[in-house]
């Protein structure tokens, strides 16, 4: 698994935490799904790049988390420089 692999996943992880103690928070339903894209692009089990310009995860970041949860959403921020290195190619 390489490190950005790791990223998303760790990403995951964290999103589905805060799901657990906030199910109504639609962001993290958002989050959770572009993330799980994101993995599957990353692992090879999908192919499809045509959804990279959706990814929104660092608006929500700054916009849901930086007062409730900075650690979350610095992950997020991390998640959108992966997102950058899938577009070009680099993963």
């Amino acid at each position: 698994m390489t490190p950005k692999t790791q990223t998303l996943k760790t990403a995951l992880a964290s999103c589905e935490a805060h799901l657990r103690a906030m199910p109504d928070l639609q962001p993290l339903h958002s989050i959770k799904a572009q993330l799980t894209y994101l993995i599957d692009l990353a692992e090879g089990r999908s192919t499809d790049l045509s959804r990279l310009d959706e990814i929104i995860i660092g608006v929500y970041a700054a916009r849901e988390f930086e007062t409730r949860d900075m650690d979350f959403a610095n992950l997020l921020y991390e998640v959108e420089e992966v997102v950058k290195a899938i577009k070009l190619g680099s993963i």
